[in-house]
């Protein structure tokens, strides 16, 4: 059974650090979880490669994650026998209804290193396969990065699952010749998250800091969901808009949404631009008291600053009461007629990098 304690060695660290200093996009700190040698079955001296001691997952900041497994013997160059299975599922929404049943979760993707017939004899791959609706409705690309040792580091890349399910379940399994070896518990993971956060964390029990950068396509939208399980006092996010491209149809906007228990939005406050009219709106806040929604607006001239830096902050006076502010200047204080169960970051046709500060 996997416990958090950092039971990866340092070698193993400097061998992921020497591969990430190649490429400058920025990674996470990653996440590590150990399992105990020696628990594997069918497991002699001349497959000890089926026997997990260690999984790290880190995150990079263009939508790809890296996988480091630790196993307790080096894995051969080649396969030395037929059908060699290294795998991890991800239960992307976390629900085991949703998925392929594999101990109690519902796994959407699987990503694993398999023994394949090739001109040579058995060769490794790495393959990558959706196996519930919601896995396939997203594109992944896997790739191998390093087989050195009793080291195995896979990379698996999506444009847009896991800003959507930014945290997700993985379960690790061996196989060989049709016996099921070594199982690695199934753990919670936030690798895209660049300063990474515990699962009592992204679930509020704790302060919650995040940092991401939020890329959509031109004219999408692009959404970053995280659900309250206890009483917030502040929401700060502090925005550094990079791009905002002009469309004919769409404002783009960075905002932050509340919504309710049944996912309705109940208050958002964004910063947003006009292209269609060549003016730019800093600072506004939605709320919906009834039906319909009342804007309150901070700014709306031709020539405010929308690229840089801006700051978005809301506070809980009360259970029903919040006061808004976007850049220090005060919009006032509204009803909150139902109690807040998500925030979500949402960028329409923007990029910018978000820290989002929830205590």
């Amino acid at each position: 059974m996997p416990n958090h304690k950092y039971g990866i060695g340092l070698v193993a660290c400097l061998i992921l650090a020497r591969v990430l200093m190649a490429d400058p996009v920025e990674t996470s700190r990653g996440e590590v979880f150990a399992d105990p040698g020696g628990d594997a079955k069918g497991v002699d001296e001349s497959n000890g490669f089926m026997d997990f001691t260690g999984l790290q997952v880190y995150g990079k900041g263009d939508q790809t994650l890296l996988f480091n497994v630790e196993t307790r013997d080096p894995i051969p160059d080649k396969p030395t026998r037929h059908r060699s299975w290294i795998g991890l599922y991800l239960d992307l929404d976390k629900d085991p209804d949703t998925g392929l049943s594999v101990k109690g979760i519902g796994a959407d993707v699987v990503l694993a290193l398999e023994s394949r017939n090739g001109k040579d004899g058995y060769e490794w791959i790495v393959n990558v396969e959706t196996v519930s609706v919601v896995g396939r409705k997203y594109e992944f690309t896997p790739k191998l990065i390093l087989r050195n040792g009793n080291r195995l580091i896979m990379q698996l890349h999506s444009p847009d699952a896991f800003q959507y399910y930014p945290q997700f379940n993985v379960q690790g399994y061996t196989h060989e010749e049709g016996t099921w070896c070594d199982y690695l518990e199934a753990i919670s993971v936030t690798p895209l998250v660049l300063f990474p956060v515990t699962d009592k964390a992204i679930n509020f029990t704790e302060t919650l800091n995040i940092e991401l950068l939020l890329d959509p396509r031109p004219g999408r939208i692009q959404k970053m969901p995280l659900n309250v399980n206890r009483p917030v006092e502040e929401i700060r996010c502090t925005v550094d808009v990079r791009k905002a491209p002009r469309h004919e149809r769409w404002m783009s906007t960075f905002q932050i949404n509340l919504d309710d228990q049944q996912g309705d939005k109940i208050l958002d406050l964004r910063i947003s631009a006009s292209a269609e009219e060549h003016t730019v709106m800093i600072g506004g806040v939605r709320t919906r008291p009834g039906k319909s929604w009342e804007l309150t607006t901070l700014t709306n001239s031709p020539n405010p600053r929308f690229l840089g830096k801006h700051e978005l902050v809301l506070r809980f006076l009360s259970n029903d009461r919040i006061r808004c502010d976007v850049d220090g200047v005060d919009l006032g204080e509204y009803p909150l007629r139902s109690t807040v169960r998500r925030v979500e970051m949402v960028s329409v046709g923007t990029v910018a990098r978000a820290e989002l500060a929830i205590r």
